[in-house]
């Protein structure tokens, strides 16, 4: 809490007032205020943060930038979530639970999603927005994941890395109860993907949450992660098969 200055061993507070700003959309939660909380209402969800001014009786003062937290509204399905942008990956809730300091993250200077090394075992949540899901239905989760092609220098064995897959109802570890995948060890080369494609069913008409968890050994590699996406699931085949007529469409011709 900044002070206005000292008189006698005494900082005088009582003039200090603040602007709050929310970021990423740049919107002025409060101007001028004395008090110390605000309030804020979000219509979307999105990762928050917020900037504090200062001011007092000699003007404005210094500012300071809050943490991102991810919150607001329900999102639909279906949802797709790229994660190859910062406003993508702030949507999504990062829970360090074995608080080492070291967790899923964001490279903007290469616009991926990754969880990087750390000398202690891997036990670190990915965990989407919140989700409305139906006890009636059943759900296909797409992602697209793959890990820094590193080798053992002494074995020259590839660098394995584990994650697992969760539904549940909360955004926190004990909320997050049902495996819907161990994806076990694996590996990839250079620019190789895997497609993970898993078909799930819920327990009750309710909010809920997929979470990705690495749990790769410590001191291991790096696990990539892109292209999520959660729909409902159709026994039926809807794709394309074929087009007939001309390749590009045009106006009043019948395809």
């Amino acid at each position: 809490e900044p002070t206005t200055g000292a008189h006698n061993g005494y900082f005088d507070n009582s003039t200090l007032t603040y602007d709050v700003m929310r970021l990423p959309d740049n919107v002025k939660i409060v101007t001028r205020t004395a008090e110390r909380s605000v309030k804020d209402n979000v219509k979307s969800h999105a990762g928050y943060s917020y900037v504090v001014t200062a001011y007092n009786k000699k003007g404005k003062g210094l500012s300071a930038t809050s943490n991102i937290v991810a919150y607001g509204s329900i999102e639909s399905i279906p949802f797709i979530s790229g994660l190859e942008t910062k406003n993508e990956f702030d949507k999504w809730t990062i829970i360090d639970n074995n608080q080492d300091g070291m967790s899923w993250s964001f490279n903007e200077n290469t616009s991926r999603t990754l969880y990087d090394r750390s000398e202690k075992s891997a036990d670190d949540w990915l965990v989407s927005p919140p989700l409305t899901f139906s006890k009636d239905k059943k759900y296909q989760l797409r992602y697209t994941y793959s890990t820094a092609n590193w080798v053992d220098p002494s074995t020259h064995k590839p660098v394995m890395e584990k994650m697992k897959v969760f539904y549940g109802t909360e955004p926190t570890v004990a909320g997050l109860t049902a495996m819907i995948k161990d994806l076990e060890e694996f590996h990839t080369a250079s620019e190789t993907y895997f497609y993970g494609k898993n078909i799930f069913s819920v327990g009750a008409t309710d909010k809920g949450y997929i979470a990705f968890q690495a749990c790769s050994d410590a001191m291991h590699g790096q696990i990539f992660l892109k292209d999520v996406s959660l729909r409902e699931y159709s026994d039926k085949d809807l794709s394309v098969k074929g087009l007939t007529g001309s390749a590009t469409a045009n106006c009043e011709v019948e395809q």
